[in-house]
Order: structure tokens, then C-alpha cells, then sequence
């Protein structure tokens, strides 16, 4: 019995001792929350010196970009956020918001709330820069009488600045002159608040819009040569999200570079945290995404390397092996050598990397083999003196390839890329509400294509990719007339015609581009892109970038603004045995099918615009068609039924009813187009004459595969209850709902290296949807879940032992970690469940980014 009683006072003991740690620890790697607290800050990032910010007033985005033409210009060949949100309304609480990370409660204007709380001030003093506050007005000091009071000049909100002399006597009044004074003068943070006859709250955009041209550029002109960057927003919008224009220009600045990813005004906080250091204010500022995607590298150059894998993903069957190319990418100077070692997870898979260290621009091969079915996470890692680095390898050792020709042990991403839930890989729903899309027969060709450039090889020559406008003007589109938009890795061999009565794909191409970057994960999607010579360097107008592994929405289509990677019809898809397993694109006569009106605008969700001629080249008379509808051949169709003659437009009737395919682009000319793969691993186009002996880009109207088209096409019908609310409901149904609600057609897309599923075909029985799975538990929370869990486990444990003999055995189970999800990359989640890009009421792009057909 006394033995009893000391291991229940020893586990006793223990098991709270387990308790007390784990609780430490969880608090120590909790981010703080309360006003004053602080976030251990990364490395300051010192991507520029000098900040300057313009805050405008009272306008959405829509009302922005597009009707303020200076500040459109601005926005196209800078670097522009496309869904930056203000806070609340009106406007005093958001320009709390914006230096202090909170509204700290303030809900109306003309408040004077006396806020004790640390604000951005705070921040740039900390990391060591100056600071100016700047209103038009009269006064000075803490005495500053600016236009509006502090309505629009928060720093008069707060005691921390208002009873501090040193910082009172950085705020004055003054105008354009002052602001660029400043810069002159080497101040590092500079804001400014225009008074309401310039800031569009009482003058008109036209006129706003021509008082910044009036001195913005010569700001501009000051930064030359400097390590500096303007960024002009507006305080509020009224859309639902409240999306602002958002800009950065200058020197620091990406050029020509846009992107959709989610910030809000916390996001400034953000950026000067990173940019600078100096801590965190603890509010709003400490889960803001950071805007860093704006600017180019910054800081003293630090010797570095990086590896990656291609491809990333690999299977064979046991006995077998595969191999993956490892290239090394150095940055800073870094002139080292990398020794390469490999690991697998779980054990079971080994690799030999040939040669076993690199240098310079040197590759190894490493080779993976097993024996046992399974899957496999081999890591690589590369090694020089203190620096080490990794690259992942997922590894499927499959014993049955699955049918229809899809990658042996799972999905690709390459081959079928984003998310399980991506609109261009979701099914169709059985609760789908189809109308009738009525396109009109096409009659001047049988078919076309719209040919979208696939670059993924991210290994390949790094490539500088430059800004050229000749777009749809008749210029070759070869030249570099600007900036470097990205720094790309393009095959050297691979060459992308420019336009011109020569191009085989017609005078003016769209060309929509996808081209993944070096780090297997970011893809840079633009139009129309050309590499006119070999190894010699590429153009593009206009850039935006996005994740591989996110859902992939947004891209470089110009007409709606969707992807250029996703729906597009990939090599070997049609072919002899070929199939469709993802939504595809389109593009119909936008004078005969689009419909317009000043409500809709002419586009519906996922499109985040139409083309900027809609109002007049659109003149379709079914309302549900509209850019970016998902178009459709009811399930109650029997595609035998059609009279299909050939064998191609038999796979892509299949895919119509199981996936559909969405409106993205006008033709401009009465004709059907598909999009297709244009890579340096070949063309749809010619592997489709290849593969059936007769053209995809058929001239007459009279040969079977233009009939066929014509059946298709006038088969389609609008999936008429799709939009981002519904989209919402079935990505988090987990596989068990299509597009437009209910049970999937066929079942969705597996996991990156899960099985794929089989082809269907006409009369073949759908395949069961994939049950809900059981929701997984949070990384994050598994300190604080597990480790109290397992504290009272072993209290009981130390009960049960002071009743039974001391020969009793006592055994627990560990705690099973929860997998963290492999999606929550995505640049554009934003929740659990993962919504679409978010976009502004009405994003236009200047006229001549509307798309042309090819017109070969």
C-alpha cells in the first residue's frame, strides 16, 4: 500500500508539473493581444527609407480606378492592391484605425477622445526614423488647425503624441510643397492630409484626380535616386468589402505590378513593422496581412541560398524509382558550396543525390526508390556552414496506376493545379438551376482557339520579363519599352511569337500567360506576353500573382480578369482516350451573347470585370449570360443524344456536363473559342491535328468537327445559381457539393498525392461523392488542447493507481497531432473556409486591355 501511495504522489506531481509547462508555454507562443503588448519582430526588412502617404477621401475603388485617369496610369504602371479595405465608416474612426491599429471604440466624427495608446509614432521611433504629420490648414504644433480638424488628422487623437513637445513639433501645416520639403530634407515617414477642397470629400474625382497630377510627379521626380515610395489611399468605401484604392509609386516600388491578395488599413502598421522594426502596437497591426508583395528586395545584401525540387511530386511502383532535379539558387553574393542529403517521412523511401554537392548554377539529380506502397515526404536538404535549406519531394509508391491516364499515386499540381475547391475544379452540382444560354451560331470559322502560355518550369533560365503596351494597338510587342515586371524562369528555347500578320495564332493574340516562379509555388499571370527570340527576354503589359496550391480565381484573361492557368485544356487531355477533369474556358461574341446593363455591368461572379467596350460591344439578350458565367450541358441531357460525329467533341461534351467551362473572353468576331495550352512542352492545337487528323481551328462551317460545335455550344446553358456565396457553402462542404449546391456529378479532384479518379462517359453511372471528413484540430492549438489533456490523463492515472495493486500497468496513448492544411498558403484565404478572391464592385482595366480573338 505505501508503494501505492508514492506513485500516485510521483504521478500526481508529475502530471501537474506537465500542466504548468505546457501552460508557459503556450502563453510564451501566444501572440499578445492587450494594447501595450508587443510581438517579437523578424529582421527589419529595409525595403525603403522614406514613406511618403497621401490620404484621400470618400470614394470606392470602382470610383477610382478606371474614372480618375491620372490615378488609373498611376495604378497600371505601379504596384496597386486590388482589395484593400478601409475599417468602418465614417471617417474619423478609420484614420484612428490607420496609425493607432484600433478605432478604440470611436464610432462617429468630431470626436476628441484623448487616446492613451501607442500609435505609429511609436513605430518609426522606435526602429530610429524621423517623422513629419502635414495638413493643409494654419498652425503648428500641437495647435495645428488643419481643414477638417481631426477628423482627418488622428494625430491630434491621441495623448501619447499631443503630450509629448518633441512630437507636437513634428506636425505642420502646409501643402505639395512641404511634402516634397520633406523628403528633401531625408524625413523618413511623411504623411499628408489635404484639405476637402483637394481630397475629393467636396470636389469632384475629375478634379482630385487633376490637383495630384498638378504635383505628384514632381514628388516623384524628388524620390529618383532614392530608396523611397509614395502610397496614396482613401480613408473609406461603401461597397461591401469596402475596397479603397490603394497605390504604391517610386523608386522602391514593383512596376506595372498588381495583386488581389486581402489587406486592410492595419496593413500600413503592418508594413512599417516589417520595413523598419520597432515592435508592434499589439492591435489590429499584430494579424494584418503585410504588403511587403509592393516592393523590391531591401537591405544590405546577406549571402544566401535557396533550393527547389522539380518536379515536387513523384510516384512509381515498388521496386521502381523516380527521379527529381534539384537546382540551386543563390542570392546575396552567396559563392558556397551546398551539400545535398535526403530524408523520408516515414521511413521507407531512400535517395542518392548525384553529385552529392553543388556550386554555381550546378543541378543534382536525386534519385528516390522503395518497396513499400505508400506516401512518402522526402525532404532534401542542402547544407553550407552555418546556412541550411530544404526542398520537399511528395513520393507515392503505388501498386495500381489509376484509369484514365491521371498521375500514378496523385495530383499534380503541374498537370492539375489549386485547391480541391477551385472553381475550375469543382463538379457540377445535382441542385444546379440551369437557363438556357442561347449563344448564337457562330458563322465566320467552325472553331477557334484562344491559346494561353503555360510556363511551369520552374527551374529554368531566370528570364527578365519586361513592360510593353503595344497590346492590341498593331505593335510587334517585342521590344522592352519599360521596367522589369518580374524576373522569370522561361525556358531558353522557348519562344512566344509577337503580333503580326506571321503569328499563327492570329494578328493580335490574347495570350493570357501563367508562368510559375522559382519558388514552386507563385504563379505571375498577365497579357499578352511575347518572347519574340530565343534566350532573348520577354514582355508583358501587366502583371498580378497568385498561388498554385490556392483556388486560383484571378488571372490574366483581361476580359473578365480569371485565370490563365486554370480551365485551361492541357496537353493529353484531348487525345485518343483523353480526359476532362476540370472546368474549362470559353469565349462566345460578346455583340451577340454577353448581355449587358448599368446593374450588372456585363460580368457575374467569378469574373471581377468585363471587357471596357461592354456597355457597347455586348449585346446579348440572355441576362444570365454575362462574363464570367459558368456555362454547362444540363445533367439531364443525354450527350448520345446530340449527334456528336467526332471523337474529340465527345470528351469535351463529357467535361461540359461534368465540369462546365466559364465565360472569360468576347471573340470580337462570330466565332466559338476553347482555351488552350501553349507551353514549351507543346500545343493542344497541333497535338490535337496529331492525335485526329483534321485542325481544332477548323475554317468551314461544313466539316463534322464545326458541327459538332455548333451542337455544343447551342447545347449550353447558364448555371444560373452560382456566385461567391454559394461557392462558400460548397467549399466547405468537403467533396460532398457541386457548383450550383447539391451531390457532385462526378467526385471532386483528390488531394495533392491522392488517387485520382476515373474518366466518365455517356451512360456511365456518377461516381459517388467523397464523404465530409471529420474536421482536423488546428496546429496551433495543440499545446493548449493536448498538454492539459494529457496532464489530467495522468492524474487519473495516478487515481486509478492508488486503487489497484502496484503490479498494474499503466499505459497511455499519445495525442495525435492534427495535419495542418496544406492550402493555407493561399494568398487569398481569408477563413476556415476559404472564400474567393474578394474584388472591387467594378474593376476596369484602360480600354486597351480589352481581349481580341485570334483571328487566323
Amino acid at each position: 500500500m505505501e508503494h501505492t501511495k508514492r506513485v500516485f504522489v510521483a504521478l500526481t506531481a508529475s502530471a501537474l508539473l506537465v500542466l504548468l509547462s505546457l501552460t508557459v508555454f503556450t502563453s510564451n507562443t501566444s501572440l499578445p493581444t492587450n494594447p501595450a503588448g508587443t510581438v517579437r519582430a523578424l529582421a527589419p526588412t529595409n525595403n525603403f527609407d522614406q514613406f511618403v502617404i497621401v490620404l484621400m477621401e470618400n470614394h470606392d475603388l470602382s470610383d477610382i480606378y478606371g474614372p480618375a485617369t491620372y490615378m488609373t496610369q498611376l495604378a497600371d504602371q505601379n504596384a496597386f492592391a486590388q482589395h484593400w479595405a478601409s475599417i468602418t465608416n465614417p471617417s474619423q474612426p478609420n484614420y484612428i484605425a490607420l496609425i493607432g491599429g484600433s478605432t478604440f471604440g470611436v464610432s462617429g466624427d468630431g470626436n476628441h477622445p484623448n487616446l492613451n495608446q501607442k500609435t505609429i509614432v511609436d513605430i518609426v521611433e522606435t526602429s530610429g526614423h524621423t517623422w513629419n504629420a502635414i495638413a493643409e490648414g494654419s498652425g503648428s504644433g500641437c495647435s495645428i488647425n488643419p481643414d477638417r480638424g481631426e477628423d482627418h488628422f488622428p494625430f491630434l487623437s491621441y495623448t501619447t503624441i499631443t503630450g509629448n513637445s518633441a512630437r507636437c513639433a513634428n506636425l505642420h501645416s502646409g501643402g505639395p510643397a512641404d511634402v516634397v520639403a520633406a523628403l528633401n530634407a531625408g524625413t523618413n515617414f511623411i504623411w499628408f492630409t489635404p484639405n476637402d477642397g483637394h481630397n475629393m470629400h467636396d470636389n469632384s474625382v475629375a478634379s482630385g484626380d487633376s490637383w495630384l497630377q498638378s504635383w505628384v510627379p514632381q514628388l516623384l521626380s524628388a524620390m529618383a535616386g532614392k530608396h523611397a515610395t509614395l502610397f496614396i489611399t482613401y480613408d473609406e468605401g461603401y461597397a461591401s468589402p469596402p475596397l479603397v484604392y490603394s497605390g504604391f509609386s517610386g523608386p522602391a516600388a514593383k512596376q506595372a505590378y498588381k495583386s488581389t491578395t486581402s489587406y486592410t488599413h492595419y496593413s500600413l502598421l503592418k508594413l512599417i513593422e516589417d520595413v523598419w522594426g520597432g515592435g508592434s502596437l499589439g492591435q489590429g497591426d499584430v494579424g494584418a496581412a503585410s504588403p511587403l508583395e509592393f516592393f523590391g528586395a531591401g537591405g544590405p545584401a546577406v549571402p544566401d541560398f535557396s533550393i527547389a525540387a522539380n518536379p515536387a511530386s513523384v510516384s512509381f511502383i515498388p521496386g521502381q524509382s523516380a527521379t527529381s532535379t534539384i537546382s540551386l539558387q543563390s542570392t546575396g553574393g552567396f559563392t558556397g558550396s551546398v551539400a545535398l542529403t535526403t530524408a523520408s517521412s516515414p521511413a521507407g523511401v531512400t535517395g542518392s543525390c548525384s553529385p552529392s554537392t553543388v556550386s554555381g548554377s550546378q543541378t543534382s539529380t536525386c534519385t528516390l526508390t522503395g518497396t513499400t506502397a505508400g506516401s512518402y515526404a522526402v525532404t532534401v536538404t542542402g547544407t553550407s556552414t552555418s546556412l541550411t535549406h530544404t526542398a520537399s519531394i511528395s513520393v507515392a509508391v503505388t501498386t495500381t496506376p489509376p484509369p484514365g491516364g491521371g498521375p500514378p499515386g496523385g495530383r499534380d499540381p503541374l498537370q492539375w493545379p489549386f485547391s480541391r475547391d477551385s472553381i475550375w475544379n469543382l463538379p457540377i452540382g445535382a441542385s444546379a438551376v440551369y437557363v438556357p444560354a442561347n449563344i448564337q451560331q457562330a458563322t465566320q470559322r467552325g472553331m477557334t482557339t484562344d491559346p494561353d502560355v503555360i510556363i511551369l518550369t520552374p527551374n529554368a533560365t531566370m528570364t527578365d520579363v519586361y513592360y510593353n503596351s503595344d497590346g492590341w494597338t498593331g505593335g510587334s510587342r517585342c521590344a522592352p519599352q519599360g521596367n522589369v515586371l518580374a524576373n522569370a524562369p522561361i525556358p531558353d528555347n522557348f519562344v512566344v511569337q509577337g503580333a503580326g500578320s506571321g503569328n499563327p495564332d492570329g494578328t493580335t493574340p490574347n495570350y493570357a500567360t501563367a508562368i510559375l516562379m522559382s519558388d514552386g509555388h507563385t504563379l505571375t499571370q498577365g497579357q499578352p506576353f511575347a518572347r519574340c527570340t530565343a534566350g532573348g527576354p520577354a514582355t508583358m503589359w501587366w502583371s498580378l500573382s497568385n498561388d498554385l496550391y490556392g483556388t486560383g480565381v484571378d488571372g490574366g484573361h483581361g476580359g473578365s480578369r480569371l485565370s490563365s492557368l486554370g480551365g485551361t485544356i492541357r496537353l493529353g487531355e484531348l487525345v485518343t482516350g483523353g480526359v476532362i477533369r476540370h472546368a474549362m474556358k470559353v469565349n462566345v461574341y460578346g455583340l451577340n451573347d454577353y448581355y449587358y446593363d448599368g446593374t450588372t455591368q456585363g460580368y457575374r461572379w467569378p469574373a471581377s470585370q468585363a471587357d471596357g467596350c461592354a456597355a457597347t460591344c455586348y449585346g446579348g439578350t440572355t441576362p444570365a449570360l454575362r462574363m464570367g458565367s459558368l456555362l454547362a450541358i444540363p445533367a439531364s441531357v443525354n450527350i448520345d443524344n446530340l449527334g456528336l460525329e467526332t471523337e474529340p467533341a465527345k470528351i469535351l461534351a463529357r467535361a461540359f456536363q461534368d465540369y462546365g467551362a466559364y465565360a472569360v473572353d468576347d471573340t470580337a468576331w462570330s466565332v466559338y473559342a476553347i482555351a488552350t495550352e501553349f507551353s514549351p512542352q507543346g500545343r493542344v492545337d497541333d497535338e490535337f491535328s496529331t492525335a485526329w487528323g483534321f485542325p481544332i481551328n477548323a475554317a468551314s462551317k461544313g466539316v463534322p468537327w464545326a458541327r459538332d460545335m455548333d451542337r455544343l455550344f447551342g447545347a449550353l446553358n447558364v448555371v444560373d445559381n452560382w456566385d461567391e456565396a454559394q461557392w462558400l457553402t460548397v467549399s466547405g462542404s468537403n467533396g460532398a457539393q457541386g457548383a450550383g449546391g447539391g451531390a457532385p456529378i462526378v467526385a471532386w479532384a483528390p488531394e495533392f498525392g491522392g488517387a485520382a479518379p476515373g474518366p466518365t462517359g455517356p451512360g456511365a453511372p456518377s461516381e459517388p461523392a467523397a464523404p465530409p471528413s471529420l474536421p482536423s484540430l488546428p496546429v496551433e492549438w495543440v499545446p493548449a488542447v493536448v498538454g492539459p489533456g494529457l496532464a489530467l490523463g495522468l492524474l487519473l492515472i495516478a487515481f486509478a493507481a492508488s486503487r489497484r495493486s502496484a503490479r498494474s500497468r499503466r499505459r497511455t496513448s499519445p495525442a495525435k497531432r492534427a495535419r495542418p492544411d496544406p492550402t493555407q498558403s493561399d494568398p487569398m484565404q481569408t477563413s476556415a473556409n476559404r472564400g474567393a478572391t474578394g474584388r472591387p464592385r467594378r474593376y476596369i482595366p484602360p480600354e486597351e486591355f480589352e481581349d481580341e480573338s485570334s483571328d487566323s
